[in-house]
């Protein structure tokens, strides 16, 4: 028993210890891609498409460092929702996946005579994924949510991106889920270089 404990223990520690390390690593890539971008160091390439359908308007972008993909942004609209899908790369591997999920049910408020707009109720809300990956395999899953009702005055004065205000929940990843972005991800490697047709099924 002693020697099962001990093992055990030993596991436990190197396992944290390789997490770790690989948080590092992802830190430092995400890091190195994000500071990239933001000097329009990486050549992009868009392909815009729209489903018919399933009422899909979509954009996808890649981008390079020289000749090597390092960030894959997948954004698409379908009336009041919206998402983007953000997949970082290294030598082809996801290591991060970022996902941000808009839904928008505003109300307009008119005058019953006249038809004249008198206000908009805002009914929206928010959600964040976070995913880190090693091999291929989810070592963490964060969420962070927020809508309309929370979000009060004071935050929407004192942050210029309301998401800084709250913070992040560490879940249990879902083998479920994390397969499908992977399988979103295969998919949208495959479709580098095509053209828009074959698109579509990505939503399937």
């Amino acid at each position: 028993m002693k020697l099962l404990f001990t093992f055990c223990l030993i596991t436990s520690i190197t396992l944290g210890q390789n997490n770790n390390n690989a948080f590092q690593n992802i830190k430092k890539q995400f890091t190195l891609i994000s500071e990239l971008k933001e000097k329009n160091r990486l050549t992009e390439k868009e392909i815009p498409y729209f489903c018919k359908d399933i009422s899909v308007e979509g954009l996808l972008t890649y981008y390079y460092k020289d000749k090597s993909l390092k960030l894959i942004v997948h954004a698409y609209d379908q009336g009041h929702y919206t998402i983007t899908h953000n997949y970082y790369v290294q030598d082809e591997i996801l290591f991060f996946y970022f996902s941000e999920e808009h839904v928008d049910n505003d109300t307009s408020i008119h005058d019953k005579h006249t038809g004249e707009l008198l206000a908009i109720q805002e009914n929206w809300s928010v959600s964040e994924t976070r995913i880190y990956f090693d091999s291929n395999e989810a070592i963490k899953c964060l969420t962070k949510g927020y809508d309309n009702i929370n979000t009060t005055k004071e935050i929407r004065e004192n942050y210029e991106r309301l998401s800084d205000h709250f913070k992040n929940k560490e879940i249990v990843c879902n083998d479920k889920e994390v397969s499908k972005i992977l399988s979103r991800y295969s998919k949208l490697i495959a479709y580098m270089g095509q053209n828009t047709k074959g698109i579509c099924p990505v939503h399937m």
